[in-house]
């Protein structure tokens, strides 16, 4: 199997701000990377997906592991080319669904990857909604909500998938169709930030679902419109990094902070690194990896 390695870079502090740290990390193999996915398992980062090194979606993957600092492209190759996809993680499988292929479709399956034995596989019988790109996806009780986004029409439609059954189940529509939005999960509640609507407007709101009661409620909005833009969750507060604030440009250089006990926003940290559109965010051990962005750069956020 082919394998490529970049060389450790030592951790070199990029920003600090309150005490917030922003530290620059190994930058990745090859060129920019936009509107990709991540996701943090066991100490690695994982990437899939979205453009590299062109303008034609990837289906290679790549691999950093934070306590050595070093990138690798030892995972097997996607089943999909695709961009504006969502990828999750349940014991130990990354489930991959939906974006853009290079002829503008949108693929319908859920493909599920075996980290331990480097294996993807098509989960039959998951194709029966429609393929979705710049939608929101997460995991509760084991089960992928997956949120908003453009199929043939701009969704507010939310479904769940169970990886048990490989079943779809329609769930309370959302207040508003959008897309390239973010979906948290903090104390079993899904926290949707931002994104576009259907009438082309870049929206600050922050709206929850509660899967036991199937209700949405709106929450405090941000002081910033965002969409494009990447989120995570430390110490059960929602991160919100990257993206733009209107269609045209706006691009954001702020780390902010949503607490759902206050229902307030706060900003954490400013540093121009953070004007990427299209990155990504994953949480590791506490602190936030922010990658890509039209860039190859990796940057570790420690609150």
């Amino acid at each position: 199997m082919r394998m490529l390695l970049l060389a450790a870079a030592v951790r070199r502090a990029h920003g600090i701000t309150n005490g917030n740290i922003l530290n620059r990390l190994a930058d990745s193999l090859g060129g920019r990377r936009y509107a990709h996915c991540s996701v943090g398992v066991d100490g690695k980062l994982f990437v899939l997906g979205g453009f590299y090194t062109g303008n034609i979606p990837t289906n290679e993957s790549h691999v950093y592991d934070v306590a050595s600092d070093i990138w690798s492209s030892v995972i097997a190759p996607a089943p999909v080319a695709v961009w504006n996809a969502t990828a999750v993680v349940i014991d130990g499988f990354i489930y991959y669904y939906g974006g853009i292929d290079n002829s503008s479709g949108r693929p319908k399956y859920v493909y599920k990857y075996n980290i331990a034995t480097n294996v993807w596989s098509v989960l039959s019988g998951s194709n029966t909604i429609e393929g979705r790109s710049g939608h929101s996806a997460v995991v509760i009780g084991g089960k992928i909500y997956v949120y908003g986004g453009i199929s043939n029409v701009w969704e507010n439609r939310l479904y769940v998938f169970d990886p048990a059954t490989g079943s779809w189940t329609a769930k309370a529509n959302g207040p508003q169709a959008m897309q390239n939005h973010s979906a948290v999960v903090i104390d079993g509640k899904m926290y949707i930030f931002g994104g576009r609507n259907n009438s082309g407007v870049v929206i600050p709101t922050v709206y929850m679902y509660d899967p036991v009661s199937n209700l949405w409620s709106q929450k405090t909005s941000s002081p910033t419109p965002r969409h494009e833009h990447a989120a995570t969750v430390i110490d059960g507060k929602m991160l919100v990094v990257g993206g733009r604030s209107s269609n045209s440009g706006g691009n954001n250089a702020t780390i902010e902070e949503y607490d759902p006990s206050s229902d307030t926003w706060t900003i954490r940290l400013t540093d121009d690194a953070l004007l990427g559109t299209y990155p990504s965010a994953s949480e590791i051990a506490g602190k936030m990896y922010i990658f890509g962005g039209f860039s190859n750069l990796l940057y570790e956020y420690i609150p």
